[in-house]
């Protein structure tokens, strides 16, 4: 087997910046890159989305590099940076008319290019919206999904060699096991890396910011974690050839054997629906990764002749106390031996499938100690997993409510449970949005978002009693995207 090969790169493919005043989009590079990463693409929708129905809407583009290398090299990476970008306009339904697309090179640099951080600002293109004097400044309507999809920002990216047996290392602590040759690969892209998409989904914040919930056919679950995994060659997506698999470690915290493996599917309404997996759900101590050590208990005993002697004349209780001891130890001497074991064939399980488990390796894993229990299974189907158990609630302990919240195309609702694991999407009726089989008596946070490209959005977050009241009124605030995100964050409190 080939020697394991580990790479880890949280890329910064496309911070992206976007401007209220100017009506302006800068997307940033990877050195060397001009391709759109699926950020930039979500950027770019969202983007557009609130300027696109405008009358007379023209769009200027404009492309540049670092001072890495040759110019005239870099004046034809900028163009094509461009050039990417003005298409993608146009398969948005932007008119080529409407679409002006330039490119500089080098020339036109934002920051020093004798710095890491200079030349990352000036790998970019910009993107900026005018518009006619005479044009009214109405915001069009628009998707919540594109504006979810901003507020989720960059997508965990590796890349990886499709031959290689890899360890991937995503930033909340899940594991992911590829073997070399795992996925089916056109032949007209053979031989050039895999891109490796990973979103994590551990808190109930995380979950509202990918418009995720926790319901399985109506029923309320509770989640352990949702992941979700692609992968694609230059915009190609890839899928698993049909007898291989992914392997993947989430963090159980806490460790509960009730939970079962699903998958995700978002029905006709965009909500998530999870169905159970016929995949299995596994745990495992983290602990297996860590050395294995011998351990010899010794009952530390008088050695002296008068000691021996003084023991013939100990109580019978006294006695059986010590022998007990003795077996206590012995027993506790044999679990660690199996133990010991454990780790031994798990090790060599592991570096078998994957390779060596060198230093840097084994570092962050045992920097997760403090998660002793894991969650591990085998997956052929890529897209979002999620650990979840049914939430016991019987039928007479079920509630109903409504948010007094007129639906529309700008406007969401999230139901986050405060002793739960769990987040429901409401329903949108006519007139107001709609809640039922959620247990009474709990306390819940009702969280409302409209979002307004181009201005800032609003946000309500609402803590309710259910049971208590039959209708919940909220109560907008205008607030900075960032600073809705960062509120949102604080709903776990």
């Amino acid at each position: 087997m080939k020697k394991f090969i580990f790479l880890l790169t949280t890329l910064l493919l496309s911070f992206t910046v976007y401007s209220q005043e100017k009506d302006s989009l800068c997307l940033h590079y990877r050195f060397d890159q001009f391709r759109l990463t699926e950020t930039h693409e979500r950027t770019l929708r969202f983007f557009i989305d609130s300027a696109k129905k405008r009358k007379n809407l023209s769009v200027f583009i404009s492309g540049h590099t670092d001072a890495t290398g040759d110019s005239n090299y870099n004046m034809n990476l900028s163009k094509k940076r461009a050039e990417t970008v003005r298409n993608k306009l146009l398969n948005l339904n932007i008119r080529e008319s409407r679409v002006e697309c330039q490119y500089f090179g080098e020339s036109q640099p934002l920051a020093s290019n004798q710095t890491t951080y200079g030349r990352k600002k000036n790998r970019r293109v910009e993107v900026k919206i005018g518009q006619s004097k005479n044009e009214k400044n109405d915001k069009p309507p628009y998707s919540m999904e594109s504006f979810y999809n901003y507020l989720q920002g960059e997508d965990q990216v590796f890349q990886i060699y499709p031959e290689s047996d890899t360890l991937l290392f995503a930033d909340r602590e899940t594991i992911l096991g590829i073997q070399g040759n795992s996925f089916d690969i056109p032949d007209s892209l053979r031989g050039k890396k895999i891109s490796v998409f990973v979103k994590e989904a551990y808190s109930k914040s995380q979950m509202i910011i990918h418009n995720l919930q926790t319901l399985s056919d109506g029923q309320l679950l509770e989640s352990a974690g949702m992941i979700d995994i692609r992968a694609e060659i230059e915009g190609v997506s890839l899928e698993l050839q049909p007898d291989k698999s992914i392997e993947v470690i989430m963090p159980a915290k806490p460790f509960d054997d009730q939970m079962k493996l699903f998958a995700g599917e978002q029905d006709s309404l965009n909500h998530m629906n999870w169905k159970v997996s016929d995949d299995g759900l596994d745990n495992f101590e983290n602990a297996l990764f860590s050395e294995c050590v011998n351990y010899t208990f010794i009952l530390k005993e008088c050695p002296f002749f008068f000691c021996g002697i003084k023991r013939m004349f100990w109580s019978k209780k006294r006695k059986e106390a010590l022998r007990e001891r003795k077996e206590e130890l012995n027993e506790k001497a044999e679990q660690l031996e199996q133990q010991c074991q454990l780790k031994k064939d798990f090790k060599e399980r592991y570096e078998k499938r994957y390779g060596p488990l060198d230093a840097a390796k084994l570092t962050k894993i045992k920097s997760k100690k403090r998660n002793m229990r894991s969650y591990m299974f085998e997956t052929n189907q890529l897209g979002w997993i999620n650990i979840d158990k049914f939430a016991k609630l019987p039928e007479e302990k079920l509630a109903r409510f409504k948010i007094n919240v007129k639906p529309d195309i700008a406007t969401d609702m999230h139901i986050v449970f405060e002793e739960r694991q769990s987040v429901v999407s409401p329903l949108a009726g006519k007139d107001y949005y709609r809640v039922k089989g959620v247990p009474k008596g709990e306390i819940i946070k009702v969280v409302g978002i409209r979002a307004h490209p181009g201005s800032k959005s609003e946000l309500a977050i609402e803590k309710f009693q259910t049971g208590s009241n039959n209708t919940v009124n909220l109560n907008f605030k205008e607030c900075e995207t960032e600073e809705m995100k960062e509120k949102m964050m604080k709903v776990n409190q």
